[in-house]
């Protein structure tokens, strides 16, 4: 009788604390209590997300070629998360909590031989605290040289999870996606403007394609309402990862940094620049792979973060 009287919403918390793996919180007041109360919230997230770890597990069935390589992509994101959160200190009980609530529910990619042309992702970051809720993160690159004109796109979206729905409209809505997408907000993106026909004429021999990276979503406030929405209580859970290595896992979750895609510009800084911003806090990766060491680059991107 006991067990039949128990309240559904703790009966699916619990299943989910069995069936996921989360971080071991000592401190309950990091774990707001009226989230983890609601029954609402926690029946949206064990559908959604056993939606998304059914769906992920079938596309990782079958031989083909096209399967192959998204598995190889996948592979890449990975690996990128595991090498940004171990450079940025991130504990092993962390890192391995955030990279097994990592879900991908799209990999569409299109290839010019070995380069990647363009590709779209949607990856889910659940709380690896046992929070019920997450980040969908959407990312789509494109990059084709023309004869005269190179189109080139980078963008990076996010919304948060679940979606609570307050009417029948809403409700029909969210059960076919449209509150994800109209939930999407910017966080970063990168393009070319061409200059042929930015005063409304167009001439092939005056084009000129001029980039145009736009960081503004990437905010400190952005990434506390993030960091909220996958810990809980954001100065307790600082202690787990800074900041920035929350924002770099984002962009390498969703494939944004890490993969094989041209982030856009960059600028080349020399030792005592780079020593400089290391003093500040501020790593710039080392382009020693070009042949020389002592230089440094920093691109739009990773001067944002």
């Amino acid at each position: 009788k006991k067990r039949r009287t128990t309240d559904s919403s703790t009966s699916l918390r619990d299943q989910c604390e069995r069936k996921y793996r989360y971080i071991k919180i000592t401190d309950p007041s990091v774990l707001q209590a009226e989230v983890l109360n609601r029954q609402d919230l926690w029946k949206q997230y064990s559908e959604k997300r056993s939606f998304i770890d059914n769906w992920d597990l079938e596309n990782k069935e079958g031989g083909d070629y096209d399967e192959e390589r998204k598995n190889e992509i996948q592979k890449d994101i990975l690996d990128a998360s595991r090498k940004c959160l171990k450079s940025e200190n991130v504990g092993e009980e962390t890192i391995s909590a955030l990279l097994s609530n990592l879900n991908f529910y799209s990999i569409q990619p299109t290839w010019d031989e070995d380069d990647l042309r363009t590709v779209k992702i949607m990856s889910y970051i659940w709380s690896p605290v046992g929070l019920p809720r997450g980040v969908c993160l959407d990312f789509f690159y494109n990059c084709r040289h023309r004869s005269y004109t190179c189109d080139y796109s980078f963008e990076v979206e996010y919304s948060m999870l679940p979606h609570i729905a307050e009417n029948d409209e809403d409700k029909k809505s969210r059960e076919e996606g449209g509150a994800e997408r109209k939930e999407k907000k910017f966080l970063c993106s990168n393009g070319f403007i061409d200059s042929a026909s930015i005063d409304g004429t167009r001439d092939e021999t005056l084009s000129m394609c001029i980039e145009v990276p736009n960081s503004s979503g990437i905010t400190p406030s952005v990434v506390r309402a993030l960091r909220v929405q996958l810990f809980g209580d954001a100065s307790k859970s600082i202690e787990l990862m800074s900041d920035r290595a929350l924002l770099r896992f984002l962009l390498c979750a969703c494939g944004a940094q890490g993969l094989r895609c041209d982030e856009g510009y960059a600028w080349q800084a020399d030792r005592a620049v780079a020593q400089q911003a290391r003093a500040e806090g501020i790593d710039l990766p080392s382009s020693s792979a070009r042949g020389d060491p002592a230089s440094f680059e920093c691109s739009w991107l990773d001067y944002a973060v």
